[in-house]
């Protein structure tokens, strides 16, 4: 599996080059979601002189989960597609 990781106005460009398929919508959904996401826990994000190791330590076990809980989405929504 490839991955890229994009800025917001790199991701924008890439959708509307993406022809719309029930995948490609559900991505699309996805994307915009994370960025608003994103975006709001930077808002309230407090800065990281102030996070401890163990808050910094959990942030980035989420973030891991996270993306494989992506990956896992990704690979059923890659198998419904092949059907």
């Amino acid at each position: 599996m490839e991955y890229a990781h994009l800025t917001e106005p790199q991701a924008t460009l890439l959708l509307t080059f993406m022809r719309n398929n029930p995948v490609v919508v559900q991505f699309k959904i996805r994307l915009v979601e994370e960025f608003y996401r994103m975006k709001e826990q930077l808002k309230h994000a407090q800065a990281p002189a102030q996070l401890t190791r163990l808050e910094i330590l959990e942030m980035a076990i989420e973030a891991e989960r996270q993306a494989e809980q992506a990956r896992q989405e990704n690979t059923i929504l890659r198998l419904k597609n092949e059907d």
